[in-house]
């Protein structure tokens, strides 16, 4: 079902979803008719910046939004690799957009473009001992997978 696609990919950066589970789950019922959803208010860990530029006398618009996955976050050193799930540690969506500006184009479309990156860990089991004073600590590989389950979830999640 598309809806429930949208929904996985939207729960992904849904990050107080745990607080919220049990209202999503509720369906109206004849006795009760509040739909919870409409109730809730997802919260996103990211960042979003818009600025208006200029090259000689064309201006345009920059927007930039990233959104950061609850699944498998942490900080730096301490969070490496997947889980056993496929989500990578640190996944972070980064979108650019760039359109140009409104009095520049008047009575036409306005020209926009947009590029979405996604970044994370490298899709293995391995880490790094952050304890080490070493500045290129050692890659350790934790679990050894021959058919790469958790790596094909992870590339089949991007598709």
């Amino acid at each position: 079902n598309e809806n429930d696609e949208k929904t996985i990919l939207f729960d992904k950066f849904f990050w107080n979803y745990h607080l919220f589970k049990s209202f999503t789950d509720m369906k109206s019922t004849e006795t009760s008719s509040i739909n919870c959803r409409e109730w809730i208010i997802r919260l996103i860990n990211g960042y979003f910046c818009q600025q208006y530029c200029g090259i000689g006398i064309r201006s345009f618009r920059l927007t930039l939004i990233a959104r950061r996955s609850r699944h498998f976050a942490g900080t730096r050193f301490l969070k490496r690799g997947l889980n056993c799930e496929g989500f990578v540690a640190n996944d972070v969506e980064v979108e650019q957009i760039v359109s140009g500006e409104f009095s520049s184009y008047p009575g036409k479309l306005t020209p926009i473009t947009s590029f979405v990156q996604m970044r994370g860990s490298v899709p293995l089991y391995w880490s790094q001992d952050p304890s080490v004073l070493d500045p290129e600590p050692d890659i350790s590989l934790q679990y050894f997978d021959p058919v790469n389950i958790a790596t094909l979830s992870h590339v089949r999640e991007l598709l």
